[in-house]
């Protein structure tokens, strides 16, 4: 059976299980956590920041981020989401792990390009389940009371 992973948002930290308070809440701010899968929180560098991550680790984010933040739309989910007072890096990061839990549970799909130098070779992101995607980001920035949720784009 493979261990299951469970991270809290607002201390940005991944804990294992026997870590956990009752009901599952961070050990450290009594926030409730949420259950991540292995292969997230290997992407995580399970228990550090991202600044003990491996290179490969890195590059992999780094990529899945430009992809989804190409031609402004980075800046336009940022616009439609109104985080609050989140600054756009931490809001993009977020959504970088969005999309990698997506990619692993296969409601979006990564296609690279046979031959990425020539003109066409396009790197993109699919979404087979858009109504899924637009929900995770609800959850994850909810809209102030009084705001109607926003709408995607696809």
């Amino acid at each position: 059976m493979r261990e299951r992973f469970h991270w809290c948002e607002r201390c940005e930290r991944t804990f294992l299980p026997p870590d956990l308070g009752a009901g599952d809440v961070c050990p450290h701010c009594g926030q409730p956590t949420k259950r991540i899968s292995w292969l997230t929180a290997a992407l995580r560098k399970v228990g550090q920041g991202t600044g003990n991550r491996s290179d490969i680790q890195q590059k992999h984010l780094q990529l899945i981020q430009a992809i989804w933040t190409a031609d402004g739309m980075g800046q336009r989910y940022f616009e439609i989401c109104q985080p609050g007072s989140m600054y756009y890096s931490r809001f993009v990061r977020q959504v970088t792990e969005l999309i990698c839990r997506g990619l692993e549970e296969g409601w979006i799909e990564l296609r690279l390009p046979v031959q990425p130098l020539l003109s066409g070779g396009k790197y993109e992101l699919v979404h087979h389940d858009p109504e899924r995607f637009v929900r995770e980001l609800q959850l994850l920035f909810p809209a102030k009371s009084g705001e109607r949720p926003a709408a995607s784009d696809g």
